[in-house]
């Protein structure tokens, strides 16, 4: 986890959760993963979260809406999937 997660007032949840998606994204990079604006995007499914942190989804929801606030994360509406498209608007995992 890089050092610079830490300035940030996170939970220890919500950090947790942002370095998944950062791993997400890396993968989507990969794989060329662009909406039409050419931004990165990956998909986060609140219940899986849950099951793999072995928490509560309002907990999952909690934590996705703080991460969204500080503008680390960004969401767009897909109605394809049940999951969330989500924009990582800050890499700070380069440390």
């Amino acid at each position: 986890m890089p050092k610079s997660i830490y300035e940030l007032d996170l939970k220890s949840i919500e950090r947790e959760i942002y370095m998944i998606c950062m791993e997400n994204w890396r993968l989507s990079l990969s794989n060329k993963w662009v909406n039409e604006n050419e931004e990165i995007y990956f998909y986060a499914s609140q219940e899986k979260l849950s099951e793999l942190l072995k928490v509560s989804r309002p907990t999952i929801v909690s934590a996705f809406k703080t991460l969204i606030k500080i503008g680390l994360l960004e969401v767009e509406k897909d109605n394809l999937h049940p999951t969330f498209r989500l924009l990582a608007l800050s890499d700070i995992s380069s440390d």
